[in-house]
């Protein structure tokens, strides 16, 4: 890759990159060096792309990278030949003008033929070839639909709440536990709380029990979902210090960072085996409205590497 796609990379304007100076637009005798503006954007990308959960807080730039990185890859693993890339589009249309559902084709509904279209960007319909692949789908309330065509990608999506969905606890080199504390540090049963309840949830990340040697995995993320008839205490937010027992708990932990939100918290954590002990992370909780509730499982991942993984399925639980 040449310095001027590098320095395009990390934000740099044309002039930027080919012109020796900028000069300012009020005052023309000012004119600052470009090399100094294109070192300054570069600097500002290195500092985003450092931060440890680049993708939530820098995510356009972390993916420009991370293209650049696979492009350049796999021009390495094809003999240096370079990748050649085709953005033609309809005719002499702009991207601008292609229908805005999608670049490539959208769907309308043929009322008078009952029927779905697809139609391409220049507002052509599309004409399948059928010698080949046949997907089919239909349930209850709702029309078969057919496609028929060849080398056809289908992505299918659904939404809905489900009934009664269980899943099975998943241990793969790690595994969690959950426990349940008053405020000194008693442990208690939640599945029947009194209004106004104030208590602690452990969430314990542990090796499974099938490891025996020792590992360490960075970028574990932890997720819990609370139940609508609990509260989550954000104790950061009020200032308030944690017990000591609860200091003691989470003194082996090596968290980076918590992210409180009004209907769960998520963990970002690195993890080793070391002491077997595990990292225990805790969430305050206040039992708030009256109702039967279903406690979600608790789930840990690695971010990047899916070898590390675990849920523990939740149960049924009621504020009086």
């Amino acid at each position: 890759m040449n310095d001027y796609a590098k320095w395009r990379l990390v934000g740099c304007t044309h002039k930027e990159i080919v012109e020796e100076y900028t000069i300012d637009a009020i005052n023309t005798e000012m004119q600052t060096p470009n090399s100094e503006k294109r070192v300054e954007k570069a600097k500002i990308i290195l500092e985003k792309l450092s931060k440890s959960h680049v993708y939530n807080v820098a995510n356009d730039e972390a993916f420009k990278q991370l293209l650049w990185l696979n492009v350049t890859e796999y021009n390495r693993l094809n003999a240096q030949n370079g990748v050649k890339f085709d953005f033609s589009i309809w005719e002499n249309k702009s991207l601008e003008h292609i229908y805005p559902k999608s670049k490539f084709f959208h769907t309308e509904y043929d009322k008078e033929h009952d029927t779905v279209l697809y139609i391409r960007g220049d507002g052509k319909e599309i004409n399948f070839d059928e010698k080949d692949g046949v997907w089919e789908y239909s349930e209850e309330n709702m029309k078969e639909v057919k496609v028929i065509g060849d080398k056809l990608y289908v992505n299918q999506y659904w939404e809905g709440i489900p009934i009664n969905y269980t899943q099975s606890d998943e241990s793969k080199n790690i595994k969690i536990e959950r426990k349940f504390y008053g405020d000194n540090g008693e442990e208690i049963d939640v599945k029947s709380l009194i209004k106004g309840s104030s208590f602690y949830m452990e969430l314990k990340v542990l090796p499974a029990d099938d490891v025996n040697g020792y590992f360490y995995q960075d970028n574990i993320a932890l997720t819990q979902i609370i139940p609508s008839g609990w509260e989550i205490e954000n104790s950061r937010l009020l200032k308030i210090n944690p017990p000591q027992w609860v200091v003691e708990k989470t003194s082996n932990n090596n968290l980076e960072y918590e992210d409180i939100r009004d209907d769960r918290v998520n963990f970002f954590f690195d993890f080793n085996n070391y002491n077997k002990q595990g990292q225990s992370f805790f969430i305050k909780l206040n039992a708030v409205t009256k109702g039967k509730y279903n406690l979600s499982g608790a789930k840990a991942e690695g971010m990047y590497n899916n070898e590390y993984r675990a849920y523990l399925n939740g149960f049924s639980v009621e504020v009086k």
